[in-house]
């Protein structure tokens, strides 16, 4: 894999636009396809879309955590909050890879399990 590194940060890739500054005690949701994370657990996740990008990009700018939701169904493109389970894990992305061939993978650690009010 390349050296971590964050896209955007150095001007090299730009395939995800800013967001908006966030409150101090909102979550960034990364939502993920067939996988858990549980608490004191490290693992990798891998992020393809555009949103999920953005947030994780965000988040590691910011060094806030992020909250970890399984999708509902998997082959929902754009998840909403109803598409998420409510339950999920609250994680401190440990590593932001961009690999040779441009995907994008995080190594998360579980830190404490969470619900979502918003389903």
């Amino acid at each position: 894999m390349a050296e971590d590194q964050l896209p955007g940060s150095s001007g090299e890739n730009k395939t995800s636009s800013p967001l908006p500054p966030l409150p101090p005690d909102a979550l960034i949701i990364v939502p993920v396809r067939q996988t858990v994370l549980f608490p004191g657990i490290v693992l990798p996740i891998t992020v393809g879309r555009p949103g999920s990008i953005s947030a994780a990009q965000q988040a590691m700018r910011e060094q806030r955590p992020v909250g970890i939701l399984m999708q509902r169904n998997p082959e929902v493109v754009d998840p909403r909050p109803s598409d998420m389970h409510r339950m999920g894990t609250i994680a401190n992305i440990a590593r932001y890879i961009t690999a040779p061939d441009g995907s994008h993978h995080l190594v998360c650690q579980g830190e404490q399990g969470s619900r979502s009010s918003n389903s």
